[in-house]
Formats: C-alpha cells, structure tokens, sequence
C-alpha cells in the first residue's frame, strides 16, 4: 500500500515538472540568448543583421528573430566582418536597460512597438545550414532587415537616450 502511495506521489510529481512551459523571451530583460552577425549596411538607415536564435520549439525561435535583432541594435551592437564595420549600440549608457525596464518591457511584449522596426528579409525560408540541433534547443538563423535610424528616433523621443544634437 505504501509503494502505491510513494508511487502515485512521484508520478504526479513528474508530471507537474514536466508540464511546466519554458518562457520564449525574458519577461524580466535580464537574459537574451542569440547570436547576431552583419550581413550589410549598404541600405542608408537599415542593419541587415542575420540572428541566429536560441528555443526548444522551431517556430519559437523563428518569432523570437525580429526581437532579438531590435535588441541587438539598441543594446549589444555587432563586430565587424567583411561586410560591415562595427556598430556601437544606440543605448550605450550602462543600465539603461534596467533604468527603463518598463518601458521596454511594453517595447517588447509580444506584438509590441519593436516589430515596426525589423522585417524579414526573405520569404521567411530558412537555408538548411540555418538550421541546427544544439544539444535540446534548436540554433535557427534569420536574416532580418532592422530600420535603426526610425528606432533611434523611437528611442529619442520617449527619452530612453539622448539625441545626437544634444551635445555632451
């Protein structure tokens, strides 16, 4: 009877542990997992950034490219490569992120402000090379097309950073 009883008690322990759902994106801002590397500035105001994002479901990481790629551009930048030069981040000030964190909070909820900026850049197929199995996560790369210099005004104007003609 008491094997019955242990047994029941770890069964619907399992089950409460397995039925627990993984966030998509940090609602706390404090962690992002991505890769981000340049594919051109030629396009005057416009990063074409490929994202290489990090989730247990496919379709996931496909949704989280467009965000990840906006918050690269307002807080990491990206090294230089053969087809662009470095870009600093457009918040460069340490604890921005966190001195603003409701407002980006709301910038970056699902179906939030960050979308008007980033786009697809292709028909949203993904190259096979693009698509990789890490441990128990899949690594999916998107190429999107983030307009920066809308999202610096964006920025400027709910007053998260300074604009560039205010001078030191």
């Amino acid at each position: 009877m008491k094997n019955t009883i242990y047994g029941s008690i770890l069964i619907g322990c399992l089950i409460m542990v397995s039925c627990k759902k993984s966030p998509t994106v940090d609602k706390n801002l404090n962690t992002w997992t991505y890769e981000v590397e340049c594919v051109n500035t030629a396009t005057e105001g416009n990063y074409l950034l490929k994202i290489f994002s990090y989730n247990k479901n496919q379709k996931l990481a496909i949704n989280e490219a467009k965000r990840n790629a906006v918050h690269s551009v307002i807080f990491r930048g990206f090294a230089s490569n053969a087809n662009c030069y470095q870009q600093s981040p457009l918040a460069s000030s340490p604890g921005i992120e966190e001195q603003y964190k409701d407002y980006f909070r709301a910038f970056f909820a699902d179906g939030g402000k960050y979308l008007k900026f980033a786009t697809n850049s292709n028909d949203g197929s993904i190259a096979p090379e693009d698509r990789l199995k890490v441990g128990n996560q899949f690594k999916i790369g998107i190429t999107i097309s983030v307009q920066k210099d809308l999202l610096r005004q964006e920025l400027e104007q709910a007053g998260v950073i300074r604009k560039l003609d205010s001078g030191f």
